[in-house]
């Protein structure tokens, strides 16, 4: 497999006062793709979905990004597999709406994708900050 895509997966629930430098550390990724940045139904009367939308406002880099909110709390689960079902990208990469990925994160998760055509699934190492 050469040239994969990928799309990020920015996933939260109820995480206003994180999820602007998760969203900003996804639009830092070095490889251009698609993010998807989805709240679901978050009990804050839409407070993480308009903090992610602050994180974007005026983005204007390579990355194709699309902030939403599920009309209803569907769960991890459920919310993972709905945003699956429609991301574009070969690879799907995923984020937590506390966590912040590093800028070659994207790019290197591809390379070991590109690198082991057989892998279905990569991991990375975690910083607690």
């Amino acid at each position: 497999m050469a040239n994969l895509s990928a799309t990020i997966l920015v996933i939260a629930y109820d995480m206003q006062a994180m999820i602007g430098d998760a969203v900003r550390s996804a639009l830092a990724q070095t490889v251009p793709c698609e993010i998807i940045v989805s709240d679901d139904c978050s009990p804050d009367g839409g407070a993480t979905l308009e903090a992610a939308r602050q994180a974007v406002a005026g983005y204007t880099g390579p990355h194709r990004v699309i902030v939403r909110s599920t009309p209803r709390n569907l769960g991890l689960c459920r919310h993972l597999t709905e945003l699956a079902s429609i991301a574009t990208g070969d690879v799907l990469v995923c984020i937590g709406g506390d966590d912040v990925a590093y800028p070659q994160r994207t790019q290197r998760l591809l390379d070991v994708f590109e690198r082991e055509p057989g892998a279905q699934i990569v991991g990375s190492l975690v910083d607690d900050i």
